[in-house]
């Protein structure tokens, strides 16, 4: 039988304003808020890729999630494509082709996994592909034949680089890191944490001729008595503390956002991060400054990035040197390294507290909630109305169910439901009580 030739017809796309374009009324396929939030971020990231398909009488084929999209980021115009070729029949079977079509496709998890251990060695926002948490935890993690390779074969590695280091000595910089390192200004981005007054007590004790500085960014968020123990710290360390504020309040920020940050997408990092860098680039020139970051790498992540240096890139801020010093020690050892070194932490922990610099981070273990809510119900009450405000917004702990063989998240926790969650092991831990 001779095959029908199909003709592809040379397609006009104009802006058109979005008040003109008119969603279908009876559209069979439902766009949740999630979904929206995600092809925004999408749309700011990248711009607005793909054209809206809509009949004569501007009446949306395809495209209705992006409108929701561009409604919400106030876009006046969009990009579109007016048919008037198709009969009502065939407008009516696209619209449910276009949507069902897709779902048949499989992924190659193979070739899945590997995209994403790209994005994520190249520190890019993972949220922007659209999986879930739950998702990207198991596509990053490795199992033991894949730990130590990258994708093109083995880098060039840095032979005296210790990627398990259990003392203080074998975190000591390498030749080749002393060559980059040597001869300029250090700046710590601190938030008071463990892993970043690790970072610090390694600068001091490997540069120790270097005064450097500590880099807080204050979000409007943090704990009562995080400001005491940043001074106490810079005194102790011998290092020059500097507190720049976002231009963004967290609280304002939530309320006109008017939804919590999630995992994969932090929006709120975006504000810290860009305090941060405005300083960096309005004081220093990049070859004359190493900024330094606290982060260790989680047990799932280690073999991920067990590669050739602790230097890491910052798509934004490509011009400057980014290093983390202890990024390969996990976070027992870290700890141990403090207390040998008789490094004194944020009195904070020992009320059964992890997060040093925001208050109501909704990314808290379970157990912080019920440290919370025992130690700091003041700070309690702030998350609740908060709740009232956004609807439930914790991490961890979030309501799921099997859905074709799959879980899938239904919505996250509530604080109580967090709090009641890790309530056990906050009580098994022996925290302090706060008196008054």
């Amino acid at each position: 039988m001779e095959k029908k030739q199909v003709k592809i017809e040379p397609q006009k796309i104009q802006m058109v304003p979005v008040d003109e374009l008119i969603p279908y009324v009876r559209n069979p396929k439902k766009h949740p808020e999630g979904q929206i939030n995600k092809i925004a971020n999408l749309i700011k990231e990248m711009g607005f890729k793909g054209a809206i398909l809509v009949d004569k009488n501007k009446e949306i084929i395809t495209g209705h999630g992006r409108l929701l999209a561009a409604q919400k980021l106030g876009i006046k115009e969009v990009p579109v494509i007016i048919d008037k070729t198709l009969s009502p029949e065939q407008v009516k079977a696209l619209r449910i082709a276009d949507n069902k079509v897709a779902e048949d496709a499989e992924w190659i998890d193979e070739f899945l996994k590997t995209e994403i251990m790209q994005l994520d060695l190249e520190n890019y926002n993972l949220g922007l592909t659209g999986l879930d948490f739950d998702e990207l935890e198991l596509l990053l993690a490795v199992t033991g034949d894949e730990a130590g390779k990258e994708e093109g074969g083995e880098k060039e590695r840095d032979n005296e680089l210790k990627i398990n280091p259990k003392s203080f000595a074998e975190l000591a910089p390498t030749k080749k890191e002393m060559d980059q390192l040597n001869g300029k200004k250090i700046i710590i981005e601190f938030s008071g944490g463990k892993d970043s007054l690790a970072a610090a007590l390694w600068v001091k004790n490997f540069f120790p001729e270097n005064r450097f500085i500590l880099l807080y960014c204050d979000l409007g968020s943090e704990f009562v008595t995080i400001q005491p123990f940043l001074y106490k710290t810079a005194e102790l360390l011998e290092a020059e503390l500097v507190t720049v504020r976002s231009e963004i309040n967290i609280f304002e920020g939530f309320i006109k956002k008017k939804e919590w940050p999630h995992h994969t997408f932090p929006y709120c990092q975006t504000w810290l991060n860009t305090a941060l860098d405005k300083f960096v680039k309005t004081n220093f020139r990049p070859e004359r400054v190493v900024v330094m970051r606290g982060g260790v790498a989680s047990q799932k992540k280690a073999a991920i990035k067990k590669k050739s240096s602790r230097f890491i890139k910052i798509a934004e801020m490509k011009d400057f040197t980014y290093f983390q010093p202890v990024y390969f020690i996990d976070r027992k050892t870290a700890q141990e390294i403090l207390t040998e070194n008789n490094i004194p932490v944020w009195p904070g922990y020992s009320y059964g507290l992890k997060r040093t610099a925001c208050r109501i981070c909704p990314g808290q273990r379970t157990e912080a909630f019920a440290a919370i809510r025992c130690n700091y119900p003041d700070v309690w009450e702030e998350l609740l109305w908060l709740e009232q405000k956004l609807g439930p917004g914790c991490w961890h702990n979030a309501v799921t169910k099997i859905v074709k063989g799959k879980r899938k998240q239904i919505r996250r926790s509530t604080f109580a439901e967090a709090a009641d969650k890790g309530q056990a092991k906050f009580e098994a831990g022996n925290y302090s009580l706060r008196l008054g």
